[in-house]
């Protein structure tokens, strides 16, 4: 949230004047972020793959895209805004709404193959797997001809 750095007012009045500015300055933000913003988002990363879980309070699994292509992870839609009731208007409205878009880079590790994403209660969970690494592994080394003789240190 973008802040106005008003400061501490010396009277009541002055007090009252402050929250205003402050008000219409919160106002104008929400009014130009109205119909687009940027969902938080929480990232972790365990030893199978990365999570990430993103806020989208009113959108619905219909209105969610979840693209993953050339390293990138792009999670779009649109958050329905409730409107106001027959005889009711909205005083204030603080909850984002509108349509919305997050890219994220993808680690080389991740295999953008392997993407899996759910929705409940608000909450975006997309699962992004780890490439399958193989385990290390001994070639054994084979003779074709004359036999190789092992040499002893002791002399």
């Amino acid at each position: 949230m973008h802040t106005l750095f008003i400061p501490l007012p010396t009277t009541t009045r002055s007090l009252s004047r402050a929250r205003h500015l402050q008000q219409l300055f919160d106002d104008v933000v929400r009014q130009r972020d109205a119909h687009e913003f940027v969902p938080a988002a929480d990232t972790s990363e365990d030893a199978h793959g990365f999570t990430i879980e993103l806020d989208v309070p009113g959108a619905s699994a219909t209105d969610i895209n979840v693209v993953a292509e050339a390293g990138t992870l792009t999670v779009s839609g649109t958050a329905a805004v409730r409107q106001p009731r027959e005889g009711e208007r909205t005083v204030s409205r603080e909850r984002r709404s509108g349509s919305f878009s997050r890219q994220f880079r993808l680690p080389e590790s991740a295999d953008s193959t392997r993407v899996a994403a759910t929705h409940q209660n608000g909450v975006l969970t997309v699962r992004i797997e780890k490439i399958a690494r193989e385990a290390p592994r001994r070639v054994p080394v084979q003779s074709f001809g004359a036999p190789i003789e092992q040499h002893n240190a002791t002399a």
